[in-house]
């Protein structure tokens, strides 16, 4: 039978397994060898096998009775990483106090309001920026973020970067990844196939769960 996903929870297939996460319940899980019985479709819509796992699924609060409203974002597979770039220490100054302001629409709020507050930022008429703006663009964050309390946070990392490229009116993609055995969870900023403030080489080893 097919089913859809219910509001704010999204899969990754891994081998035989299946990483959820819960965005209003902030929560992972891992359905382990629950591949073989629970497969996407290109609708959006999940092929489920057997009839006992679908009521285990409803019962879990994880699928809808409504039919699939499409095909969630998928990430564009990162090709490069942007390191290295010049700033000025006005531009890295005016970020810093920008970042102090936005803490109070993040710390203390929940996964679904943070990234509800991003969607909010998504520029209405995004605009191509070239290599070099964008490389300073991320020099800027690079040299500010160290002197921000949490820096070393994943998520508060990518809501600044998010909310400064945004700011300059750049789309870009907030992508949150997995992995299994041992589960790990992150998340990073991409404007197109290009990974900004973070490793290419890391974000490869993740499986995409959600692009905001």
């Amino acid at each position: 039978m097919e089913v859809a996903l219910a509001e704010d929870v999204h899969m990754a297939w891994i081998g035989r397994d299946i990483v959820v996460l819960s965005v209003r319940e902030d929560a992972y899980a891992c359905l382990v060898g629950a591949a073989d019985v629970i497969r996407p479709t290109p609708s959006g819509a999940l092929h489920v096998l057997q009839e006992d796992a679908a009521h285990a699924l409803h019962q879990a609060g994880l699928i809808a009775l409504h039919p699939p409203t499409g095909p969630q974002p998928a990430a564009i597979p990162p090709a490069s990483d942007l390191h290295g770039g010049s700033t000025s220490l006005l531009a890295s100054g005016a970020f810093l106090i920008s970042s102090l302001w936005l803490g109070r629409r993040y710390h203390r709020k929940p996964l679904v309001a943070i990234l509800a507050t991003a969607r909010a930022m998504r520029p209405s008429n995004p605009r191509r920026l070239t290599d070099a703006r964008l490389r300073r663009l991320a020099a800027t964050f690079e040299r500010a973020i160290p002197w921000l309390p949490r820096q070393e946070a994943c998520l508060h990392r990518a809501f600044l970067l998010f909310s400064l490229l945004a700011r300059h009116g750049v789309a870009c993609d907030w992508v949150f990844g997995v992995r299994t055995w041992p589960f790990l969870a992150h998340c990073w900023i991409q404007v197109g196939e290009v990974v900004v403030g973070d490793d290419l080489e890391r974000v490869r080893r993740y499986t995409p769960i959600l692009v905001v």
